[in-house]
């Protein structure tokens, strides 16, 4: 055979027999999909009386074997800005929340401090996703049941919401009386309505208040601007029970405090008409979380 095509030969089979070996490295099994380590889903929460409820959407990796769960953070400034290794500080959960568990409560939020969260996943060598969003939030205030009568009964009629009291609707308690209990015209006839202290007279001394109507108990928030109503009728006696109101409350000195009742039961007797109301209040100043 002619030497210069033996040669050719020769060489030609060399390439082959590299490209073949390029060709198999790339198909072989150590060339698998690598694990990627997603951030939870929006981070959501409800307030509750001295705790929070956080819960939060699925890690896209949660259902892999090397996702190990979820950490919950907390800190009463901001994390926003702050540095993956500076979170880490102010992780509350000493172990992951199990995987396909998208729900965490914090048991030492004390009412009046305000609480920032977030949460990340992460993997079973100890590595971290990005956090979610930030939520902000504090517990309330919630005593015992309330009770109070309408304004045409010689009961009290109105309610100090940060005190979980009723007290007579008289100018010397005007500095307490968040809302009351009255009628359009505070006759003992008509539905029974919440109204604003003010009311009552022109007198400054009253403080003013603004109602919305929720859907149910587990509303936590509901925007500051949607309170518009001075007043708000609770329908016919037989329909009161189960309401759930939430209340704008303008404080002396001009702080804004919100609030939250449900109407428990309605009595009446040959003195009037009055409820029974489980309460809560959010003593940070603006919040409209409750």
């Amino acid at each position: 055979m002619n030497s210069k095509l033996l040669r050719g030969l020769t060489k030609g089979a060399t390439v082959l027999a590299v490209a073949a070996t390029v060709f198999v490295a790339g198909c072989s099994d150590d060339d698998e999909d690598t694990f990627t380590l997603e951030k939870p889903g929006e981070l959501d929460f409800r307030n509750d009386v001295g705790e929070v409820e956080l819960r939060w959407g699925s890690s896209a990796s949660d259902g892999d074997t090397e996702f190990a769960g979820y950490y919950v953070y907390k800190s009463t400034e901001t994390m926003s800005g702050l540095e993956a290794d500076e979170i880490d500080a102010f992780r509350i959960t000493s172990s992951p929340v199990e995987p396909g568990d998208f729900n965490y409560t914090d048991s030492a939020a004390a009412a009046g401090t305000r609480y920032y969260y977030v949460v990340r996943g992460v993997d079973t060598n100890g590595n971290v996703s990005t956090p979610t969003n930030e939520v902000s939030s504090a517990s309330v205030l919630s005593g015992n049941v309330i009770e109070f009568g309408e304004f045409a009964s010689p009961d009290p009629s109105g309610i100090d919401l940060s005190a979980g009291m009723a007290v007579s609707m008289m100018v010397a308690n005007a500095a307490m009386v968040d809302f009351y209990l009255g009628t359009a015209d505070d006759t003992a006839t008509g539905n029974l309505v919440l109204k604003s202290p003010d009311l009552v007279s022109d007198d400054s001394a009253w403080k003013s208040a603004r109602f919305l109507e929720l859907e149910s108990d587990d509303v936590s928030f509901a925007a500051s601007t949607s309170f518009t109503a001075l007043s708000i009728d609770l329908g016919p006696d037989d329909e009161i029970d189960g309401k759930v109101i939430a209340v704008r409350l303008e404080e002396e000195g001009g702080g804004i405090h919100y609030g939250k009742l449900e109407v428990l039961a309605f009595d009446e007797d040959t003195q009037g008409r009055s409820l029974s109301i489980d309460w809560t209040y959010q003593p940070i100043a603006g919040f409209a979380r409750f």
